[in-house]
């Protein structure tokens, strides 16, 4: 049980951090499309 809450909380930290960088990679293009 404690293995599956960490499974869980590692999941979500990672799908966290691929959306944060998906974010900057679109704030990113479109700074590159403005310039």
């Amino acid at each position: 049980m404690c293995f599956r809450g960490l499974w869980c909380l590692t999941g979500r930290v990672l799908t966290g951090f691929v959306s944060l960088e998906g974010l900057i990679i679109a704030i990113a293009s479109r700074n590159q499309l403005m310039l």
